[in-house]
């Protein structure tokens, strides 16, 4: 009797651990499932798009450039 009232104590206490467990586990599901829906909801940008800002990067390199040099010169 004493062993069965053991086991029982015992399987309360993992039935605890698990259910603790599953918790875990519902919440890094959920915070999966909303990461998903950022991500779903975030634009893709076109290819021109992508080209544009390379365009616009270029550009800043140069003037970041051109001010360089007249710094230099000054």
């Amino acid at each position: 009797m004493a062993d069965l009232q053991i086991e029982l104590v015992q399987l309360e206490q993992s039935e605890s651990q698990i259910e603790s467990h599953q918790v875990k586990q519902d919440d890094v599901v959920q915070a999966l499932e909303e990461k998903l829906e950022e991500v779903k909801s975030t634009p893709v940008l076109e290819d021109q798009d992508m080209e544009a800002l390379e365009n616009i990067r270029a550009l800043l390199e140069d003037n970041c450039s051109s001010l360089k040099d007249l710094k230099w010169m000054s």
